[in-house]
């Protein structure tokens, strides 16, 4: 299992929209654009209550067993985050005022992981892909 993730360490950020935009942007990424993953697993401390209510509502669950853990995996599969973020996705098009659907832009470099490279070798001439996810 690849180990990817973010963590947003500064305490003024956690009511920031900024840090739904960015979980928004690479769950978009990861999903829609790379297409490497059918779901993604993170690890919550049981005690930071309002990371598991923020991630249950991009569409995380409990991983069954997982209950008495100190540091629990939570599961996200692509079909219940396209479920649960339809409305915030939405908000973030007209917060941005960007309505097109993910995309990617790049070259391909020997520092990218080989799934990205893949990527940008199958985008035709204007180095620009668009998913098939529609808001």
């Amino acid at each position: 299992m690849e180990r990817v993730g973010y963590l947003f360490g500064k305490k003024e950020l956690d009511n920031d929209f900024i840090t739904v935009l960015a979980s928004l942007c690479f769950l978009n990424a990861v999903f829609y654009v790379l297409k490497i993953f059918n779901k993604s697993f993170i690890q919550v401390l049981n005690s930071n209550k309002r990371a598991i209510k923020f991630n249950e509502s991009l569409g995380y669950v409990l991983v069954p067993g997982q209950e008495k853990v100190k540091n629990p995996y939570y599961v996200l599969t692509r079909e219940d985050y396209t479920l649960k973020t339809k409305k915030i996705r939405e908000t973030a098009s007209k917060l941005t005022n960007d309505y097109e659907l993910p995309r990617a832009y790049g070259e391909c470099s020997d520092k990218n992981l080989e799934e990205i490279n893949s990527v940008l070798k199958n985008i035709s001439g204007s180095k620009k892909i668009n998913s098939n996810i529609r808001h």
